[in-house]
C-alpha cells in the first residue's frame, strides 16, 4: 500500500512541477513583451528624430550658404514637402532665420507638432559664425537667436540637444 501511495504523489508532483514551469514561462514571456512594448515608442521616436536631423542638415547648410552670399536672409519658402521625407510633412524657411519642420501623423495625415531650428549669431562680432539652435535649447553664451522659435513638441520627444537642460518635465 505504501508504495502505491508514493506513486500517486509522484504523479501529482510531476503535474504540479509542470504547471509551475508553464506559469514561469508565461510570466517570462509576459515580462519580455512588456519590456518590448515600452521600448518601441522610444526607439521609434529616436529613429524619427534621426531622420529629421539628417534631412534638416542639408537644408541648414543651403540657407547658411545663401545668407553668406546675399548678406541677408533669403525669401521665405517651402524647402521640402512630404514624399521621400516620410514622417516630415513639410520643411519651411520663414525668411527671418528660422527653419520649421512640420510632422505627419500616420493616422490622420496631419499633426500640429512643429520643431524649429533658429539661427543664432554673436552681435558684437564684425563677422559672426551662424549656429542653429534646435527646439527649446538656449543659445550659447554671447549668441543671440534670430527669429521666433515656434516649437510646440513635448520636450520628452526631443533629443537632449533640443532641450533647455534646466527645464523640468
Amino acid at each position: 500500500m505504501l508504495i502505491n501511495h508514493d506513486l500517486k504523489e509522484a504523479k501529482n508532483r510531476y503535474y504540479a512541477y509542470l504547471v509551475f514551469q508553464v506559469i514561469g514561462c508565461l510570466l517570462l514571456v509576459a515580462v519580455i513583451a512588456a519590456l518590448y512594448a515600452t521600448s518601441v515608442p522610444m526607439y521609434t521616436n529616436k529613429a524619427r528624430m534621426a531622420e529629421v536631423f539628417t534631412n534638416i542638415t542639408v537644408q541648414k547648410s543651403r540657407i547658411t550658404a545663401e545668407y553668406s552670399q546675399l548678406g541677408r536672409w533669403p525669401n521665405a519658402r517651402v524647402l521640402a514637402e512630404g514624399g521621400d521625407y516620410g514622417i516630415i510633412k513639410e520643411i519651411t524657411f520663414d525668411g527671418h532665420g528660422v527653419i520649421n519642420v512640420s510632422f505627419n501623423d500616420s493616422h490622420s495625415g496631419f499633426s500640429s507638432e512643429i520643431l524649429s531650428f533658429t539661427a543664432a549669431y554673436v552681435p558684437e562680432a564684425s563677422f559672426s559664425h551662424l549656429i542653429w539652435v534646435c527646439g527649446y535649447a538656449i543659445p550659447p553664451e554671447g549668441y543671440v537667436s534670430i527669429g521666433r522659435n515656434i516649437t510646440n513638441m513635448a520636450a520628452v520627444k526631443l533629443p537632449r540637444t533640443c532641450k533647455n537642460i534646466e527645464t523640468k518635465y
